[in-house]
């Protein structure tokens, strides 16, 4: 059925009285074209535990209002959200265009579990948590599948290394949105382990390759790991000369990204050009170390400085870059990977 009210467009959950808030469990059901107010929610739950699974979202022409799939409003709130579809009735005729895409979940966070889910076609800023409290249990991200062409993750005050494994981000079409993954912290490290990027083509915006941005809150030094990740045929089709560089992969080109450890380890670069700039898999702009290690590049291309790699020396005081055991094959650039006056060590 078709249900157009406030917010809990399907189910609205009360507050409960009692200390643990109690846990709600929604299991194997179908949400199918239902709505709710403007910036409301299809599920708001205001209890301290909301458990989905095995349950199917989609939602049809929706031309006027934009509202959130799953909302909870408590500061204690945990959901866990696994094996569960999001997506858009297919209609035959119309364009993504035509549609005002619905986020799937907003909160203020304690823990947070999302694993084993399809994600197709949302609105901006899909899923947004705002840490409001001290502190932050937990926060994984693991094995889901997500397509679509709006900016999927945005975290904000986030106080715990987030785990983000075994993703498969692919068939992004970028042209009014800057980043899929924006996470503002305070936290030592971010590790992305096992994730495959790829088929993303990358039209006009304020940023380069698949769009990936992490800051921390106070500008402090933290280290951005990616292990065993996958950027296959990506393309950055920009013309502005601040986002042209790097196909796969652009970092540094905003001060609030500069002061960052990059590390890659056994990840996998193929088939990834910028059509007008440098680096055809990697552009990297940053002010301290960047280290390559075990990685494959293979038929990348850009048709300036760097058929693979280009480190801009602009930024570089005493940082070191290492590349160790790395196998380059097919890329190509009018010129070699770029170190101009850049130090290279190699272990």
């Amino acid at each position: 059925s078709t249900n157009e009210v406030g917010d809990g467009g399907s189910i609205y959950v009360t507050e409960s009285s009692e200390t643990n808030g109690r846990s709600i469990s929604i299991q194997n059901c179908q949400f199918l074209n239902n709505k709710a107010a403007e910036d409301n929610s299809i599920i708001s739950c205001m209890r301290n535990e909301l458990i989905i699974h095995s349950c199917n979202f989609e939602f049809e022409n929706n031309k006027h209002q934009k509202y959130v799939f799953i909302k909870l409003t408590r500061l204690e709130s945990n959901i866990k959200l696994e094996n569960s579809t999001f997506q858009k009735n297919s209609v035959e005729g119309q364009l993504i265009e035509d549609f005002v895409l619905p986020k799937i979940l907003t909160m203020k966070t304690t823990n947070v579990i999302i694993n084993d889910c399809t994600f197709k076609d949302f609105g901006n800023k899909a899923i947004e948590i705002n840490n409001e409290k001290s502190s932050l249990d937990s926060l994984q991200f693991t094995n889901n599948d997500i397509s679509g062409s709006n900016e999927f993750l945005y975290l904000t005050n986030i106080l715990t290394s987030p785990k983000i494994s075994g993703n498969i981000f692919h068939d992004f079409q970028i042209n009014s949105f800057d980043f899929i993954i924006e996470i503002d912290h305070n936290v030592q490290e971010i590790l992305l382990e096992d994730n495959t990027f790829k088929v993303f083509i990358r039209e006009s915006s304020t940023n380069s390759g698949v769009g990936l941005v992490f800051r921390r809150n106070d500008n402090a030094l933290f280290t951005l790991i990616f292990i065993n990740c996958n950027f296959h045929d990506i393309e950055n089709r920009n013309e502005n000369n601040d986002h042209q560089n790097g196909g796969a992969f652009q970092y540094g080109i905003y001060d609030f990204m500069r002061n960052v450890n990059i590390k890659f380890e056994s990840c996998q670069f193929s088939m990834n050009k910028c059509t007008h700039g440098k680096g055809g898999a990697l552009s990297v702009s940053i002010d301290n170390d960047l280290t390559i290690t075990d990685c494959i590049f293979k038929d990348n291309y850009a048709p300036q400085d760097g058929g693979a790699i280009y480190i801009d020396p602009s930024s570089i005081t005493s940082a070191k870059t290492t590349i160790n055991n790395c196998t380059f094959e097919n890329c190509i650039s009018p010129l070699p990977i770029n170190y101009q006056e850049l130090e290279v060590h190699q272990a």
